[in-house]
């Protein structure tokens, strides 16, 4: 113990009752199928005794025992049958959170040093110690006498339980927190209840409340999935909409039966929610705190008190659907979590801005079809096409660029000069038919690069926005191409469903210019199942109509930002096989996003940068330093007042030269930015990977919420520089060789380029200039 530290007892002059007259508080107790869970806080070693000789915890089964976990993170142990906690002087009253995310081992060589810590005290003071007891809401501190035998850890305490107690009991220590609820404790917690699944359960902690009770919960959501069945059935059903915070509601869009297990949660929340803590119910009671609360200092405690609860309330759905997964006996949760890079990013944006988080759907009017617009989207209750949400129409008035030809049903459509790799913006029916006569192959591989799920209705695109924000997209960064087409084809069935309320009419919403500005309009349409389809199905059935033999891709890619690693690799997995498989003159590469601009370029370029090695002679070399500057630029450093400057600084810059990209081509050499340049310029018709970095930049002086785009597009054109140096790598060596090692797995194989990306922070200006 250091000088800061005391020992505090856990006997309290407001201690919760575990035992009343020698029998069980059944308001501590959950019964499932004959199974007990105790919810219990810190005993003595006496009520250790009672509760495992209590009637209602004895089998018939001899060969059965009691399952007891502590879950306490803090450490603690008894003096003579009494329990202590180690406790801050400063704060005798809270638990110490210093151990959050310890190893099991390590604390309990934590108690074990603290054990010899106490009995040299106690030694060295004749078998006296100082403790702290509660007297009121004071802390009081008093000699104890003790007999330093008696000082043992809670697991020493259950060793040296007599044997016809010990043996009835397994003890296990989970050290678990709610404020970091790590993944791999889900995994220990179910490696013991595979082991033992019919065995009563005692949780202990501090004071038996919240960790307990979470506990509990995931215990028979493991019993559940064992089971396969639903054990619970809520006698008082709450509203559908509780509990829909944005965090859950991206869940339930991107995990095909998040639904049902937010239900099955919510029913065990429910069933045992009297004279208990409701961990949903705690999310919204501990946010309104927060927004009632007017000292700066408590409000941020209790904003990371809800923001804590929200993210178990998250991670328990996860769970539960983890568990009901097929393949759940062949990776942990853990595991599945990690693999599953949208999940990653849903709970980071739960961190990064929690008060958008807890933004919580409001009630479902009680209206029943009425066809008020206002009244329908709020009153959608599927899966995907939830409570809120819209169909948004894909194409707008001005998505076409002007200086391009038009092509009925797809916007922005162009062929990079010289190669068979096409963009477009995302084509109606009729401008699938455009493209697929356009293109002069009958072999297209197509890369379809939305993230966000989109459906197509009558011929027509569109895609799923929130109702609140219908011009921003929906993100789900990280999410697997497979996951998003899953999202469609529920996003499929719920307008489906939706339109038979409706007598075969769907709600759609446009945009259309009105007074000069944006607005979103709503339109009445009539469906059936035939005219609902996903992007591949109608890619597919339009494809053959027209004789094109369609390889079809679902690569999704977070708009305005850089291409994750995988995105690269998947690119140029379908590039290389391609190229190997077929001659380059009888195949076509086409890529499509939204308006075919950001994204589209992106993957334009990519394919471009690896066809161009693979058929080096389609590449025609040229001096870029005698491309002309934009006029764009030129005129924003004359009105700056700056034009004696314009042939170096906007040259520079336009050109790419920023420090982090110097950094980098120090480290590469020229080759890989030439290179790249070249394909960039070539690629360039609708939007220049390179000079947009500087456009935006200009434009954040004005307008600083633009400023963390610039930022996106200068790490765009950073990874793409990587990018184009792995590429040249792989050419230069033999042919079988080629592609055996990712562009990941180069990335991370080198750590000075993760040294310099880091640099590329949001606050982070040195970059520009």
């Amino acid at each position: 113990m250091s000088s800061w530290s005391i020992l505090k007892s856990e006997i309290r002059t407001e201690r919760t009752t575990i035992l009343i007259n020698g029998q069980l508080d059944e308001r501590k107790c959950f019964t499932l199928e004959n199974q007990r869970y105790l919810t219990l806080p810190q005993p003595t070693t006496e009520e250790i005794i009672q509760i495992l000789q209590l009637p209602q915890l004895q089998y018939s089964d001899p060969s059965k025992k009691i399952l007891w976990v502590d879950l306490r993170l803090e450490p603690h142990l008894f003096m003579s049958g009494i329990p202590y906690a180690l406790r801050d002087i400063d704060t005798p009253l809270e638990q110490l959170n210093d151990y959050t995310g310890i190893e099991l081992h390590r604390l309990e060589e934590l108690e074990k040093r603290l054990k010899e810590d106490v009995i040299e005290e106690c030694i060295f003071y004749n078998g006296r110690i100082v403790i702290h007891c509660e007297n009121g809401k004071e802390i009081v501190p008093q000699y104890l006498d003790v007999d330093h035998r008696t000082v043992k850890t809670m697991i020493e305490v259950f060793k040296s339980l007599p044997e016809s107690i010990g043996s009835k009991v397994s003890f296990y220590r989970v050290p678990f927190s709610l404020f970091a609820l790590h993944y791999s404790v889900f995994d220990y917690l179910k490696s013991i209840f595979d082991k033992n699944q019919e065995e009563h359960i005692i949780f202990n902690s501090c004071t038996g409340s919240i960790r307990t009770i979470v506990a509990t919960i995931i215990a028979i959501l493991i019993r559940t999935a064992q089971k396969r069945k639903l054990l619970i059935k809520d006698k008082s059903p709450r509203m559908t909409n509780r509990g829909f915070f944005t965090p859950v509601k991206r869940l339930v869009q991107v995990l095909p039966d998040a639904l049902d297990r937010k239900n099955e949660l919510d029913r065990i929340i429910n069933h045992y929610e009297e004279n208990r803590v409701n961990i949903r119910e705690l999310i919204y009671s501990t946010y309104e705190r927060y927004l009632q609360e007017s000292d700066p200092s408590k409000k941020v405690v209790l904003l990371d008190a809800a923001k804590s609860y929200l993210e178990t309330y998250c991670k328990l759905i996860l769970f539960s659907s983890y568990l009901w997964q097929d393949s759940v006996g062949n990776e942990t949760f853990e595991v599945w979590v990690k693999r599953r890079a949208e999940l990653k990013w849903i709970l980071s944006e739960l961190k990064e801005n929690p008060v958008q988080a807890l933004q919580s759907s409001a009630t479902i009017p009680t209206v029943l079809h009425d066809e008020e617009p206002g009244t329908v989207v709020k009153m959608r209750d599927g899966p995907v096409l939830q409570s809120s949400h819209i169909l948004k129409s894909d194409h707008f008035p001005g998505c076409h660029k002007d200086w391009l030809p038009y092509f009925s049903g797809a916007p922005n459509f162009r062929q990079v000069s010289g190669f068979p790799i096409f963009g477009v913006g995302i084509p109606t029916r009729t401008g699938l038919e455009n493209v697929f006569s356009l293109i002069p192959q009958k072999r297209v591989f197509w890369i379809f690069l939305r993230e966000e799920p989109v459906i197509y209705v009558n011929g027509l695109p569109f895609v799923l926005r929130d109702n609140a924000h219908p011009f921003r997209n929906l993100e789900y960064t990280g999410i697997s191409g497979e996951n998003v087409e899953d999202m469609e084809q529920r996003l499929v069935l719920d307008a489906l469903n939706e339109s038979k309320k409706y007598n075969g009419r769907l709600l759609l919403h446009n945009e259309q210019i009105v007074d000069g500005q944006f607005k979103v309009t709503t339109q009445w349409v009539d469906v059936t199942e035939e005219t609902i389809q996903t992007p591949r199905q109608i890619y597919l059935s339009e494809a053959q109509k027209s004789g094109v033999t369609l390889h079809f891709f679902r690569v999704p890619v977070t708009d305005e930002r850089v291409m994750q690693n995988n995105n690269f690799d998947e690119v140029t997995s379908i590039i290389s096989n391609a190229l190997k498989e077929y001659n380059l003159e009888d195949i076509a590469f086409t890529f499509n996003c939204q308006m075919g601009q950001g994204r589209t370029t992106t993957g334009v370029t990519v394919a471009t940068l690896l066809v161009g090695q693979a058929v080096p002679n389609k590449i025609l070399t040229r001096s870029y330093s005698k491309k002309p500057l934009r006029m764009s630029a030129i005129t924003h450093l004359i009105e700056t007042g700056d034009a004696e400057s314009v042939d170096t600084k906007a040259k520079s810059l336009l050109s790419g030269d920023y420090s982090v990209v110097l950094s980098l081509k120090r480290l590469l050499g020229p080759s890989a930015k030439g290179y790249l340049d070249e394909i960039i310029d070539r690629c360039s018709t609708v939007t220049n990977l390179r000079e947009i970095v500087y456009q935006t930049h200009v434009r954040s002086e004005t307008a600083p919420h633009l400023f963390p785009v610039a930022v996106n597009f200068l790490e765009r054109y950073c990874y793409l520089l990587l990018f184009s140096q792995y590429v040249m790598d792989q050419y230069k060596v033999e042919e079988q060789q080629r592609f055996c090692i990712t562009f990941d797995e180069w990335f991370k194989s080198r750590p000075e380029l993760r040294t310099i990306l880091s640099s590329l922070a949001e606050t982070n200006k040195t970059n520009f200039k």
